[in-house]
């Protein structure tokens, strides 16, 4: 079975019909961490949150393999099998915003400090994207 790693653009894109699900017989798709940190943390949260909140059902509806940590320890625990990175979802940040998100209305976000944060985290995530582009 062949393996597709799926960016955020490509859960974006299954979940409005631009993309067809690929046959699950062949294909397992598969959500990494960093694409469920974007939609978390994303601008259209503030703009297009139907959007986001339909990514993420989709992404939870077609049950995909999740790759749950960051690229360097995913790397390292397909080159050290006797490493087991630490991972606790009850306290996992993006994973909390996440089902914030998912039961806020679909007009928009509320006023409030979840909000405020959202934003805070949102603009720190721009600022600091130029030093993960050049990585």
């Amino acid at each position: 079975m062949t393996r597709i790693i799926c960016d955020t653009m490509i859960w974006y894109n299954l979940s409005n019909g631009k993309l067809k699900n690929p046959d699950p017989n062949r294909y397992t798709l598969v959500c990494t961490y960093l694409s469920l940190m974007e939609l978390a943390f994303s601008p259209n949260n503030f703009k297009k949150l139907n959007e986001v909140q339909d990514t993420v059902k989709m992404i939870l509806s077609l049950e995909p393999e999740f790759i749950l940590t960051y690229p360097f320890g995913h790397a390292r625990t397909l080159i050290d099998k006797n490493f087991k990175p630490e991972f606790n979802i009850e306290e996992d940040l993006v994973f909390g915003f996440l089902r914030v998100l998912l039961n806020h209305p679909k007009e928009g976000l509320l006023e409030n400090k979840f909000k405020e944060q959202l934003s805070d985290i949102t603009a720190t995530r721009k600022e600091n994207s130029n030093d993960w582009v050049t990585f």
